[in-house]
């Protein structure tokens, strides 16, 4: 039941982006990961944007990770994308700020070179 939300704000995410982002592509994490599963990487991403000649990974987080979890992936997304839009629920806000604070080296979001978090009830509207 859970992977079934997930899905559903993976969706919501990808529909909110194509909706202010025209001329973006979204990439599946089912075309993205098998890519990323033969290279090797451990982290599955939930999405990519293609934008601008950038590629944007996209991640959907609903739930606290512990912290060496999160600083893995932060890592490895660090290394393969030059942006990543984290779009997170309230209750995994915190932590995930916190671990991007330490790993871009300042709490100063504006100053943060790859990552932007976006809150997943604020910027993404539900249909409801």
């Amino acid at each position: 039941m859970g992977r079934l939300s997930h899905i559903y704000n993976v969706n919501r995410v990808r529909l909110y982006i194509e909706q202010r982002l025209t001329e973006a592509q979204w990439v599946s994490e089912r075309q993205i990961n098998v890519e990323r599963k033969a290279e090797g990487k451990h982290h599955l991403v939930d999405g990519e944007i293609l934008y601008q000649d950038t590629v944007i990974g996209v991640e959907v987080e609903q739930t606290q990770k512990s912290r060496r979890r999160l600083e893995s992936i932060l890592k490895e997304l660090q290394a393969d994308y030059e942006a990543v839009w984290y779009f997170v629920a309230d209750t995994a806000g915190p932590a995930v700020r916190e671990a991007i604070a330490k790993r871009e080296g300042t709490a100063n979001a504006d100053a943060w070179q790859t990552f932007v978090i976006y809150s997943l009830t604020g910027a993404v509207p539900t249909d409801e």
